[in-house]
This record gives structure tokens, C-alpha cells and sequence, in this order.
């Protein structure tokens, strides 16, 4: 684990949360963003008009190895169940490893996690992957850059799981992915075509393939655009309803209604094949807009 000290020295532009469970570091005019170390995970971004963008509940738990509900977990190098070990951590490891800094300044933020023996006793691949949080007034960009570090090709699937804040997720729509196919895994992985804008009405889980945006969240008079920048391939959208919210200890009573996961990837059968010494970039840029 690296010392926070030492951070501090290196990077004057941030301040970093000493008391908390968990190392946490904030960054930009009065803190827009925060992100924990652990899992690289974004957990706020607060436009210059003072609109927090991404949901993170009180019932939130913070802990060494164990995933961080709400914000911007990822999803690597798995999204989901690990399909020849079902035991495996949901999502893969990165969102539950410490990430270390490796540049920032008062507008953006970069981190970094490489493989090792903890990585490949679980998943046999060298890597790096490359984290840039960017932000301006109203204006996130999230980057990934993966490297395989190896000599010989592996595939994953890589995910940016974010939780947008909403008023109320039964009056929302979802604009931008009509036409596309989408896997309900609600209903077994069934195959359906989208029709019309998504509004979430129940327990929601798809993933639509072959589908990177542009997409609109419309919220009783604001609006978040979601922009692909490159390579994003895959949207996934969820939301567990209240039944399901009730046996998640990491969800406050009503928390499910107020958040809608729109998740940006390249999942199922959107993964990607990567050969030794290559490396793939996905990006995308969240902008929030006001409509009233």
C-alpha cells in the first residue's frame, strides 16, 4: 500500500482523506471529484452549477476487498459471474485492488493498476490498465486504457459501472438505444429488440450489444448525455427494483429509486480479444444539461 504522505508531497493539487476506512483522495475546486483508491473508484462528480451527477447511498460500506456500491465501480477483467468459476468474485478484481496515482493536476486525475501474483493466481494474464478522470464545468470524460503486457493473446470484458442520481427511476426514459438488441438477464439471457426510449418499470438487467451511444438520460427536467469517445461497444442498464434492493445490506430503503445504472463496456459478446503487446481504449464523455 503506498503511503499517503508520499502522495501528498508528489501531488500538491489534491487532498487526501487520512480519517477514512478506506484512502480516498479529492481533487479540482472544492472537491468535484472524490475517488477511493481502492477499486480507482469514482464516487462523486459535481458539475460548476453544483449538480452531483452519480449516486452513492449512506448505506454505502467501505471496506478493504469488498466492492463499493454506487459511483463508478469497474468491472475487469470480467463483467458479471467468471464463467469457469462461478465462485469468483462478481465483476472481476480491479473494483476490490488499490490503484496507484500516477499524475494529476486540478482538472484531471490518472491512475494505474498492473498485474501480479494476486492477479495471476486468480486470472493468469499480464496486464496494465491505465484510469484518466477528466472534468470541466459541466463535463466528465472517463478513460481506460488496457495493455496486455504478456506474450501471448487473452480476452476480457471491461466495464464502467455508473451509477447516475435520478429523482424518481420510474419516471425516467433512456434515449438512444432503440433498434438495438439486448440480452434481459432478467429472463435467462432471452434476446430482444429494443422499442422506443427505455423506461425502467421493475427489476431491469440488459445488456445491449453492438450499442455505444450516443445515449440521453432524461430526468424530470435535467439531462445527462453519455458520448463515446472510443471504443465502447456495449450499454448495460439496471436497476434492482425494490423487491431485490431489500436484500442488498448496501442499499438504503428507497435508494433504488433514485438511481439507474447505465453501464459503458465491451461485455458477453462484445468482449475483446487482445493480442500479447497490444491494447485497447475505451472512453466516454458525461455531460449534464438542464432542460428547465
Amino acid at each position: 500500500m503506498t503511503n499517503l504522505s508520499d502522495y501528498q508531497l508528489r501531488f500538491p493539487s489534491l487532498a487526501f482523506d487520512l480519517d477514512t476506512t478506506l484512502p480516498r483522495v479529492r481533487c479540482g475546486d472544492n472537491g468535484a471529484v472524490e475517488l477511493f483508491l481502492q477499486g480507482a473508484h469514482l464516487s462523486q462528480f459535481e458539475t460548476r452549477s453544483g449538480r452531483e451527477i452519480l449516486f452513492m447511498g449512506d448505506a454505502a460500506q467501505f471496506q478493504a476487498g469488498k466492492a463499493i456500491r454506487g459511483g463508478v465501480p469497474i468491472c475487469f477483467p470480467w463483467f458479471g459471474p467468471k464463467k469457469d468459476d462461478p465462485q469468483s468474485a462478481m465483476h472481476g478484481f480491479a473494483r476490490t485492488m488499490e490503484w496507484e496515482i500516477v499524475e494529476a493536476d486540478d482538472k484531471s486525475l490518472t491512475l494505474a493498476l498492473s498485474s501480479d501474483a494476486q492477479t495471476q493466481s486468480i486470472w493468469p494474464h499480464p496486464f496494465r490498465l491505465v484510469y484518466r478522470v477528466e472534468f470541466e464545468g459541466e463535463t466528465l470524460r472517463l478513460s481506460m486504457e488496457i495493455k496486455n503486457t504478456g506474450t501471448s493473446a487473452f480476452k476480457f470484458e471491461l466495464a464502467l459501472h455508473t451509477y447516475y442520481r435520478v429523482a424518481d427511476v420510474s419516471k425516467i426514459q433512456i434515449e438512444g438505444l432503440e433498434g438495438k438488441t439486448y440480452l434481459d438477464k432478467t429472463q435467462d439471457y432471452a434476446r430482444k429488440v429494443q422499442k422506443g426510449a427505455v423506461s425502467i418499470g421493475g427489476e431491469t438487467d440488459r445488456v445491449y450489444l453492438n450499442a455505444g451511444g450516443p445515449i440521453t438520460l432524461h430526468d424530470d427536467g435535467n439531462e445527462v448525455r453519455i458520448s463515446n469517445l472510443r471504443g465502447w461497444r456495449s450499454t448495460i442498464v439496471w436497476n434492482p427494483w425494490q423487491e431485490k434492493a431489500r436484500t442488498m445490506p448496501d442499499l438504503g430503503e428507497d435508494d433504488w429509486k433514485h438511481f439507474v445504472c447505465i453501464e459503458s463496456g465491451v461485455v458477453v459478446e462484445n468482449a475483446v480479444e487482445l493480442a500479447a503487446g497490444g491494447n485497447y481504449q475505451l472512453a466516454i464523455e458525461i455531460e449534464a444539461q438542464a432542460t428547465i
